[in-house]
């Protein structure tokens, strides 16, 4: 992945992502830095990676806007990222696979963690 021609905070943003060690109110919440692990943005659901990237309603509120916008002074890489998780109960395992492709279809990064 470090290897890959993407801007280094993206690498590092996907390498936290990967590793779900992002500030997420529900990881602050496991550490004991905040008292709750709601959504502060939302304000009903946890805050896990999953909601705070793909679920909160209020921050596909604001994607939406921006993306109305059509401001051609924001960068955009105009990617496409798939991200999985699969849980296993009998062996309690987790895994996690991530694949990122550019808007022509090349696959940047292609990522899984058991």
């Amino acid at each position: 992945m470090w290897t890959l021609p993407l801007p280094p905070k993206l690498k590092h943003f996907l390498w936290h992502t990967c590793h779900d060690i992002l500030p997420t109110s529900h990881n602050l919440f496991k550490r004991k830095v905040l008292p709750s692990p709601t959504c502060s943005r939302c304000l009903y659901h946890d805050e896990t990676l999953e909601h705070a990237l793909f679920r909160c309603p209020a921050l596909q509120e604001s994607v939406s806007l921006l993306s109305k916008e059509n401001d051609p002074t924001i960068l955009s890489y105009h990617l496409r990222l798939s991200v999985d998780a699969t849980q296993d109960v009998h062996l309690n395992k987790m895994g996690f696979r991530m694949a990122m492709h550019a808007h022509h279809g090349e696959v940047l990064l292609n990522w899984a963690m058991p």
